[in-house]
């Protein structure tokens, strides 16, 4: 019989760590640099082309949260979150330039999006974005049909701690 000293498979420390975040950005390049960006800042993350390569992705059960281009050349983004909620309950955030904050949370079941990003996007608000769509919702807010985000200090960027729906710059 083998034993490690620290009980722990060598084979097990080799493989990466679970992805949390699952990017649709629409064509390699921006799933390249989006995937790289989220590692680089700590936050596990995988990319795919499409809805088909995302919905083989999501069955292994690694992530937390899915990052979707609206406009994408086969899917509209607001469906692909729609539809991996319902079968993955993995809630989303939209990245659009076509509609705004309000028609996407009208388009899809609240729980199912935790965010929408307005194109062009910096880098600092994409990890603001997935590190609260990381967090649990806000329970004030969630459910009541408006897109909640959580920040680091746990404050709900729709009714920025207040409890009352629309509220904040959400």
């Amino acid at each position: 019989m083998i034993t490690f000293t620290d009980g722990c498979n060598p084979s097990w420390k080799r493989r990466p760590p679970p992805a949390s975040v699952l990017i649709l950005a629409g064509d390699e390049t921006n799933n390249a640099v989006m995937r790289h960006f989220l590692r680089k800042s700590g936050i596990p993350a995988d990319a795919a082309e499409d809805f088909g390569r995302a919905h083989a992705m999501l069955q292994a059960g690694r992530y937390r949260l899915v990052v979707c281009r609206h406009a994408m050349s086969l899917q509209i983004g607001i469906d692909i979150i729609g539809a991996v909620w319902r079968e993955f309950g993995v809630p989303g955030i939209l990245m659009t330039g076509t509609l705004t904050r309000e028609e996407a949370a009208r388009k899809v079941l609240p729980a199912a999006l935790r965010g929408v990003l307005i194109m062009p996007i910096s880098p600092k608000e994409l990890l603001d974005a997935v590190r609260a769509g990381l967090e649990e919702p806000c329970p004030d807010c969630h459910g009541k049909g408006e897109i909640t985000l959580l920040v680091h200090k746990k404050r709900c960027l729709t009714c920025e701690g207040s409890g009352r729906v629309g509220t904040g710059n959400g």
